[in-house]
């Protein structure tokens, strides 16, 4: 038995015992062994403690479907956004056409354009100076062409250029987007002007049911497509010069007041029909644990 316990002491992974028993000094061994006995001794009470502050904090979760005592659930907001950025024919459009200052592309900046190069639009020419692939859209676009338009902006007395405002005067016009349908819980018409424009990084968007400068917020009484919103849209996909790396339209659905991040939309391609359903969740601590 002696010599099984000294081949288990001394073999042990137990830090420290096998010294309880290797080593030449009696105190040491003492030592040694209320260090070890302390430490097992705190090692066994704070897992108790542990064991039963766990124990005693259970946890109960309960998930109830609430409805509203008038039957009606606040409809959610819904930002459409155009994949492409730039609408090809605006920026193609010569300043002698009728419609140029009807769309309002009459910008500051088009006079440095015409004193760079006559051929090119105003489009065309911002276009070759501040977009990246400017140059694979825009013809006889090139360096030279660039550094000469951009000089010219910077020495003017006021800054001629806005980025905001090219997007929103060269972008997409909703009232083009929407020759055909828009419907709200079947019965309620919806126009253009219920979309409300705003400007992101990567282009124009339009948010329906937003809320904003004191519209109504519309609430539905029914789930499902009967009860939502229903739109046919024209993606203008002719109209396409830079963009995302598809055609089509980038949806995404929020609360009213939130910030439309577009990387948690999803895309709606030309030609296809796409169904939407929400479901809200909401979670509520009753109270902290620990």
């Amino acid at each position: 038995m002696a010599a099984t316990w000294r081949a288990f002491v001394v073999n042990t992974t137990v830090h420290g015992l096998r010294y309880v028993y290797e080593s030449p000094s009696i105190i040491f061994r003492i030592m040694r062994l209320i260090l070890l006995v302390t430490a097992v001794t705190c090692h066994v009470f704070f897992a108790l403690r542990s064991f039963a502050k766990y124990f005693s904090n259970s946890v109960i979760t309960e998930s109830s479907e609430i409805v509203p005592a008038n039957g009606e659930l606040v409809f959610l907001a819904v930002t459409i956004c155009n994949l492409n950025r730039f609408v090809k024919r605006k920026i193609n459009m010569l300043e002698s056409e009728g419609d140029f200052y009807k769309l309002g592309l009459n910008l500051s900046a088009c006079e440095a354009i015409k004193k760079v190069n006559k051929d090119m639009t105003c489009g065309q020419g911002l276009l070759c100076a501040f977009e990246l692939f400017g140059s694979f859209v825009v013809e006889n676009c090139n360096d030279t062409i660039k550094s000469r338009i951009i000089c010219v902006l910077n020495n003017t007395k006021e800054p001629s250029f806005n980025p905001e405002e090219f997007l929103s005067a060269y972008g997409h016009d909703f009232r083009d987007m929407l020759p055909h349908y828009c419907r709200f819980a079947e019965f309620e018409t919806c126009s253009s002007s219920d979309f409300y424009p705003l400007l992101v990084q990567k282009g124009r968007c339009f948010t329906f049911n937003s809320g904003r400068n004191g519209t109504k917020v519309r609430r539905t009484r029914r789930t499902g497509s009967s009860g939502g919103l229903g739109v046919f849209l024209d993606t203008q996909v002719h109209e396409n010069t830079i963009g995302e790396f598809s055609h089509g339209l980038r949806v995404i659905v929020h609360e009213q007041g939130i910030f439309e991040n577009l990387e948690s939309g999803f895309n709606v391609f030309p030609g296809s029909h796409t169904l939407v359903r929400v479901t809200a969740i909401k979670v509520s601590v009753i109270r902290k644990y620990f």
